[in-house]
């Protein structure tokens, strides 16, 4: 599927212009910001003609979009650019909306006059709830506003307080709600607005009772709603399966810190010796959670962790065209799908029969061509 790249204004996500580019890769992840980078011949008659062109890709004040047809595949700020004199080439540098929170710090509005060392924001609801609080707070600022939808909240009991002497990163609290046990998945999934002048972008959460974002219509168990890739299919696109497992981070027992200094800093622990028996060595990770005041929920930071490096981080890799069912721009990072494992495969076969397995898109990644990198994490283990 043809793909194009758009630039706009930030604040209002209107759009200024399409872009004449020679490149744009682009990568799209779970939880996190994906990127875009797209390279431009300045001495191109139809870059030239355009003088104001630059001024449309002004970073921070711009944002950068990658659509495929209709939809949106990636849109958020530029953040630099690079131009090399020798190619006569501009590379323009974007990451995904969700990069702005990285930039904004947890803060009430202030009254004149007020100490905001001693200010404190307590939100209650699901993590969820929190999160979209969080978010609405940032864009309650002056200067704050972008064209995000923030959604409804769901009611809940969990509680967080942040105090303003932390001067904590929004963004980095919606990972820590997010790293929680059964926190929920955080994206801000960018579309066209309804009038299509424009891109707005929806914050999409995971529920309590549903922490993971997915696809309509599947969860946690199989369901006829998962997306397929099947090799076996004449016209499937697939070209390779690649398989990367990396127990770099791997533990059997976490350690995790909360609030406090010396003897008084509060410590929680989570372990499992299941894997000992079987001649695996002792291995323990640490994670510091300096907001946390409360032990249990230090307890779920760290069973959270333990949980997420117990095995290794094993990830199967698919290549496939654009263009082939189902194509680039109907599936998101966080959706299930159904990969077919072949039994001439040189390294899985050694783990599994032939047959279908379930995983869970974890990001994707393309150009302007008509090849696409799928990044899948299976939900079995394949030791």
């Amino acid at each position: 599927m043809a793909q194009t790249v758009m630039c706009g204004q930030l604040t209002t996500g209107r759009r200024l212009t399409q872009l004449p580019v020679l490149s744009a890769p682009w990568s799209v992840g779970l939880n996190e910001a994906g990127t875009i980078e797209a390279t431009i011949k300045l001495d191109d008659e139809r870059v030239r003609a355009r003088k104001e062109l630059l001024l449309a890709l002004e970073p921070a004040r711009s944002f950068l979009a990658v659509l495929a047809g209709d939809d949106v595949i990636e849109a958020g700020p530029i953040w630099s650019h690079s131009y090399n004199d020798t190619k006569r080439t501009l590379t323009v540098r974007a990451a995904g909306m969700r990069s702005v929170f990285d930039h904004r710090v947890v803060m009430k509005i202030l009254a004149a006059g007020e100490n905001p060392a001693g200010t404190a924001i307590t939100y209650t609801g699901s993590f969820a709830d929190i999160a979209r609080k969080l978010v609405r707070l940032a864009l309650s600022h002056v200067g704050g506003g972008l064209p995000i939808i923030v959604g409804v909240d769901e009611g809940g009991a969990q509680t967080r307080t942040y105090a303003g002497h932390e001067l904590g990163l929004v963004g980095e609290r919606l990972r820590q709600l997010t790293g929680v046990l059964d926190g929920p998945d955080i994206a801000l999934q960018p579309r066209l607005s309804d009038d299509r002048q424009g891109i707005v972008w929806e914050m999409r959460t995971g529920t309590a009772l549903d922490p993971l974002l997915h696809q309509p219509g599947s969860s946690t168990s199989w369901g006829d709603a998962d997306w397929i890739w099947d090799n076996r299919a004449p016209r499937s696109g697939i070209r390779s399966l690649d398989v990367t497992r990396d127990a770099g981070r791997m533990a059997y027992r976490s350690w995790a810190t909360g609030q406090g200094m010396g003897e008084a800093l509060l410590m929680a622990m989570a372990d499992d010796t299941e894997l000992l028996a079987h001649g695996y060595p002792l291995l323990e990770s640490t994670s510091a959670h300096q907001t946390v005041e409360t032990p249990w929920v230090l307890d779920m930071h760290a069973t959270s962790d333990l949980i997420s490096h117990m095995r290794p981080w094993t990830t199967w890799s698919l290549s496939a065209r654009t263009d082939r069912t189902p194509p680039l721009g109907s599936y998101r990072a966080g959706d299930w799908a159904k990969i077919w494992v072949p039994d001439d495969h040189l390294y899985l076969s050694q783990y599994l029969q032939a047959d279908f397995y379930r995983t869970r898109i974890v990001g994707f990644s393309g150009g302007l061509g008509t090849a696409v990198r799928i990044d899948l994490a299976p939900t079995m283990d394949v030791r």
